[in-house]
């Protein structure tokens, strides 16, 4: 992480965090409701249990692996600028120190070459 103030650091690893929460929040929703269908009795255990696996090792790894790297700076601005976190509620001192990091994910968004949450 590039060496910012210690309370811009302490800003990034919160807003990381509330990033990765609402990541998994969302591939925990989609398997909810695969267990509903389970429990309704329209797939069965065995089905259930490929799609707890697949996402396991897919979605939930991935999000793992990104958010737990040392580049926390780089998971705030791509959050801000996919909207996994709102500018309006991140300090606006946070969205400055991560202007260049934001400007970056902004050009790649751009060009469409910026991977959107849950693709």
């Amino acid at each position: 992480m590039n060496p910012y103030p210690k309370q811009i650091k302490k800003l990034i690893s919160t807003w990381k965090c509330e990033a990765h929460e609402r990541e998994l929040h969302r591939e925990l929703t989609k398997l909810d409701g695969l267990f509903a269908q389970w429990r309704a009795g329209d797939m069965g255990s065995g089905d259930l249990a490929i799609h707890v696996e697949d996402c396991w090792k897919g979605p939930i790894k991935e999000l793992l692996e990104r958010y737990n790297t040392s580049y926390q700076d780089n998971n705030v601005a791509y959050a801000l600028v996919t909207g996994i976190l709102s500018y309006d509620e991140v300090p606006e001192e946070l969205v400055q120190a991560l202007s260049e990091r934001i400007a970056y994910f902004e050009d790649l968004k751009a060009r469409g070459d910026l991977r959107m949450p849950g693709e």
